[in-house]
């Protein structure tokens, strides 16, 4: 992961309550200018290629200036207070109707996983969002957070599952072995 600092955040968070997800219409290069500029005055706390390249450029333990702009919102949770405070920002490069590589999709999942372990946020539908819940005016990507959500939630299964035959495997080998010792 690639650290490009920006100056636009404010100091410490509140408890992390969703990870927000938002399309920047941009280049990862073009993406680490804005938010390093001031003039900027926006920024996120990552950013994600289609290399599945990760870059930070504001620090977890402070607010990104990446969703004020409160518009017409339709996600439930939203804090009255500002909701830069409440939530992680994770900037994907392109367009909303671009096809996302696998690479970038691989890296959200694990980007999010690891933010989502750190701050007990649920893997679902309510705690990852679109921007577009907040704000109206951005970009719908609602069929880019719903996958991402379903590669989340599949990837949990599969974790289950494999969990779940390794006790099975050892169950069976206590019972072997108890059958064995029973039959000495």
């Amino acid at each position: 992961m690639k650290i490009i600092p920006s100056p636009n955040f404010f100091k410490g968070h509140r408890k992390r309550r969703a990870i927000v997800l938002h399309v920047s219409t941009s280049t990862m290069r073009s993406m680490d200018s804005w938010f390093s500029s001031k003039k900027s005055a926006v920024s996120a706390h990552y950013g994600i290629d289609d290399a599945g390249d990760v870059h930070q450029y504001v620090s977890e333990t402070n607010s990104a200036w990446a969703v004020g702009g409160v518009k017409k919102p339709t996600w439930k949770l939203l804090p009255k207070a500002n909701p830069n405070y409440y939530t992680i920002s994770i900037e994907f490069t392109g367009n909303k109707d671009d096809v996302w590589s696998k690479a970038k999709k691989d890296a959200g999942v694990k980007l999010i996983r690891a933010i989502a372990k750190r701050y007990n946020i649920p893997l679902n539908r309510e705690h990852i969002i679109g921007h577009y819940e907040i704000d109206i005016y951005k970009p719908d990507i609602g069929d880019k957070v719903d996958n991402m959500v379903s590669l989340l939630q599949s990837d949990n299964k599969v974790k289950l599952y494999k969990t779940l035959i390794l006790l099975i495997a050892k169950l069976i080998k206590l019972l072997r072995l108890k059958l064995y010792e029973n039959n000495k």
